[in-house]
This record gives C-alpha cells, sequence and structure tokens, in this order.
C-alpha cells in the first residue's frame, strides 16, 4: 500500500466568540479555548493503482485528512505512512512523490502563463529537459490543453482551464500518490469528464494512488473505493456498489399488461401493489426479493414491458448525507 493512516486523530484549538460584554472580558483576559476533534481514530488505506473516493459531509474532516497525508499537518495521534515516509517530517524524497490539488489554493503564479509556471516546477523538483518536455506533451494532451491555453496569462484563464493547468503542473513530476480536494468543483461537465478521464488513465498506466474527495456524484462512479466519514471517523469502507446497498437496497419493479387486466391481489409475496396507471403497476422490493417477485408475476400475469430501477446515486448520496 502506498498510503495508509492506522488510529489517526487530530483535533484543533478553538475559542467560543464571546456574545456579550460579560464574555468578551472573560475571552480576552481568561483565554479559554475548546478542543474541536476533526479525526478519531481513523485507519484506511490506498494502494497502487487505487482511486479512493473521500465522502462525507462538510466538517467531515476529509481536508485535515488530505492535508495530514501531504505532512502539512501532523496527527496527535496515530500513524500516517506515504511511500515508507512519516509526511509530516517534510523529507525532500518524499515531497517529490507526492502531489496535492486544492480547489481554492492555486499553485500557478497568477501574472504570468502556465508554461512559466512549469518551468518552475521543473526546476523545483529537478525534472531534466527532456523529460520535461515529453510529460509536458503528454499530460497537455490528456487534459486537452493547447497550446494557446499554455501560453496565455492565468489570470486570463476560465476556471475550468485554470484547474486543468493545475493538475498538467502536478503530474509533471509523476507523483506516486496524487491528492485531490474536490478538482471538479465549480467547472463545466465537458471539462469534469476531461479530468475525471484523466484521473483514471493517470493511475492506471502509472500505478499511483489517488485520493480525491468530492462531493459531484459523477466523481464518485469512477472510484474503486469509497471511504465515508461523518464527524471525524471512519463509517464506511467499501466498494461504491456496496454502498448503495448499505444506504438503500430498495428496488422498484415496474409492469405493464399485455391486454386484459388481470385481478391482481393488492399484496404479492409480501409486498404491496401500487398502481400508477390503469395498466401499469409498482412493486417496491428489496435487491434479493426481485427475482422471486418477478417469476411469480410471470405466471399470474402477462406482461408487456418490465423494468427493475434502482436507487441512482444523487439519490444515495444525498440520502447518505442526511443520515450523518
Amino acid at each position: 500500500m502506498l498510503i495508509r493512516l492506522n488510529s489517526v486523530s487530530k483535533s484543533f484549538r478553538s475559542r467560543k466568540v464571546p456574545t456579550s460584554p460579560r464574555e468578551w472580558v472573560r475571552y480576552h483576559i481568561l483565554g479559554r479555548h475548546l478542543r474541536v476533534t476533526a479525526l478519531d481514530n481513523v485507519t484506511f488505506n490506498v494502494n497502487p493503482g487505487e482511486i479512493v473516493i473521500l465522502l462525507g459531509p462538510n466538517g467531515a474532516g476529509k481536508t485535515t485528512t488530505l492535508r495530514l497525508i501531504a505532512g502539512i499537518l501532523a496527527p496527535d495521534s496515530g500513524a500516517v505512512n506515504v511511500l515508507g515516509h512519516v509526511p509530516h517530517k517534510r523529507e525532500r524524497t518524499l515531497l517529490k512523490k507526492i502531489g496535492f490539488v486544492m480547489a481554492h489554493c492555486s499553485q500557478l503564479i497568477w501574472d504570468l502563463r502556465p508554461l512559466d509556471s512549469y518551468e518552475l516546477h521543473a526546476a523545483m523538483y529537478d525534472i531534466d529537459r527532456q523529460a520535461f518536455k515529453r510529460r509536458l506533451a503528454l499530460y497537455s494532451d490528456l487534459l486537452q490543453l493547447d497550446a494557446s491555453i499554455l501560453d496565455r496569462r492565468v489570470r486570463e484563464l476560465s476556471l475550468g482551464q485554470r484547474m486543468r493547468c493545475e493538475l498538467v503542473m502536478q503530474l509533471l513530476h509523476e507523483p506516486k500518490a496524487l491528492l485531490l480536494d474536490e478538482p471538479t468543483q465549480g467547472i463545466d461537465v465537458y471539462a469534469q469528464r476531461i479530468v475525471r478521464d484523466a484521473f483514471v488513465r493517470y493511475a492506471r498506466e502509472t500505478s499511483a494512488a489517488l485520493l480525491i474527495t468530492s462531493h459531484a456524484v459523477e466523481d464518485i462512479t469512477i472510484a474503486d473505493r469509497v471511504v465515508v466519514l461523518s464527524k471525524g471517523k471512519v463509517v464506511f469502507d467499501g466498494k461504491f456498489s456496496s454502498l448503495l446497498e448499505w444506504i438503500d437496497d430498495s428496488t422498484v419493479i415496474r409492469f405493464r399488461f399485455d391486454g386484459e387486466i388481470p385481478n391482481l391481489p393488492r399484496v404479492i409475496r409480501g409486498h404491496a401493489v401500487e398502481y400508477d396507471e390503469k395498466d401499469r403497476c409498482i412493486i417496491r422490493v428489496q435487491k434479493h426479493q426481485v427475482p422471486e417477485v418477478v417469476g411469480h408475476l410471470l405466471t399470474v400475469a402477462r406482461i408487456k414491458e418490465l423494468s427493475i430501477e434502482r436507487p441512482s446515486v444523487a439519490d444515495v448520496v444525498s440520502k447518505l448525507y442526511k443520515q450523518l
């Protein structure tokens, strides 16, 4: 495994904002502080070539997790291991092997061209000239950035263009661990698709570990695994298909009759029959009950149309956040 968190906890010191003159005196004289827990005994790992999505409502601890892995923060307890190193020690050998992209923190120099920032990046990471040219051409093509975009000042680029330029810069040193904090936030649907396709291709071709935080439903579908955080704790770690069943295992069977409408009972195999049109019915069942119920329907009625529907990804994620 390339990234490993073992029983990691992290808290921050905070002060309650006073709301009265008496509280203001206590605030300045006594200086009392509160401890806010961001992560509580978090354990998970990311393997080579694996894309893991961190899910959770705002304040769940997702960005704190990325900052611990990047070495920006040190844990209060537990161990963080990235490529065999302890990140907060900031060893140069490790820093050359990780990349970190944050949606609201640009590493491109605002008044220069992306190409100028890339040149500086290559010098900082000791990328030789031939490798730099090859990688720049490769990843610019992967993220569909032509010379006209790379040759304009960063301040003149759209948000989607700027985010793709950010990604190219972080790929130039070909990190083995790539951390992405809401990389598709605020960019258009076409640019989101380009970025997601680039993530999948990069992970597969370089065997890098990708850890992504996102609220975008489409981002979740590219994940090999999903880790759900709630109030600093891991409440789920597994495949996305398992998450769907864990949150909502319901299935809707819709069917339309062929010819004469049979006199169906109001309950079939313990499930209520709902009529949404005069010749169409709905039965709501659990996923594992679908074969039994469908088999029974086909024996008691002539069915013209039949569809089996699972909850949409957006519905499942919305329900998950509501439960958390």
